[in-house]
């Protein structure tokens, strides 16, 4: 028979992801092993600095996309706590509201829009004039045999978990790069180091994932 394509939840497709994550803290660069990427922008002894700044008491301009739920929301509060400027960015507003509530500042997302990523980008510079911060994490899963997946499926997929990734960060890298320094964080996957069944348009988009930060990490060196 034909088996339909799954959806998944933000990364709970992946099952080591959850075990990974809250192991890992923020951050972890998880280079060459999947899990959180970490990308600096900076002199070499400004990124180490930077290694520690998340501790100090100066608060930090954090955006977080895929905040609505999971390791994204869980995180928002950790850094609310924390004494930071948290902006959660999700397309389910609603379910950001808790957040709002402890001071954050949700604001509706959908990455895969790219006017609406450069809007909402602009925005939050034009509020606090800094973003030191990116932390991309949205991301779902899509799973079933590769013969029955339509294109359309799979390009939602590359969309969200590649392309919105992307487009966010060439979004704050120009404010970045302004400051001459920046952190930015990108959610990626033991799928993007290895393969399942099934799984192919997920690996496909981490292992892009993995191949696009090592890249990036070259390019952002001043």
């Amino acid at each position: 028979g034909t088996a339909a394509p799954i959806r998944t939840e933000p990364h709970r497709g992946d099952p080591a992801y959850g075990q990974r994550a809250a192991a890992a803290g923020l951050r972890r660069t998880g280079e060459g092993r999947g899990g959180t990427l970490v990308l600096s922008l900076g002199t070499k002894k400004a990124t180490e600095a930077k290694d520690s700044s998340m501790n100090t008491q100066q608060p930090k301009v954090i955006l977080i996309t895929g905040a609505s739920s999971g390791i994204g929301r869980v995180s928002a509060e950790r850094l609310l706590r924390e004494g930071h400027i948290v902006y959660p960015l999700a397309r389910r507003l609603e379910a950001m509201e808790p957040l709002r509530a402890l001071g954050a500042h949700p604001l509706h997302l959908d990455i895969s829009d790219e006017a609406e990523v450069c809007a909402v980008v602009a925005q939050i510079f034009a509020a606090e004039g800094r973003i030191d911060v990116l932390w991309n994490n949205a991301g779902f899963g899509l799973f079933g045999p590769l013969e029955d997946i339509p294109l359309t499926e799979a390009r939602r997929q590359l969309e969200v978990n590649l392309l919105g990734l992307a487009a966010m960060t060439q979004a704050v890298l120009p404010y970045m790069r302004q400051a001459r320094r920046g952190l930015i964080l990108n959610t990626s996957s033991i799928a993007g180091k290895i393969h399942f069944p099934l799984g192919s348009w997920y690996h496909a988009s981490k292992h892009a994932v993995e191949g696009l930060s090592d890249c990036l990490r070259l390019d952002i060196v001043f």
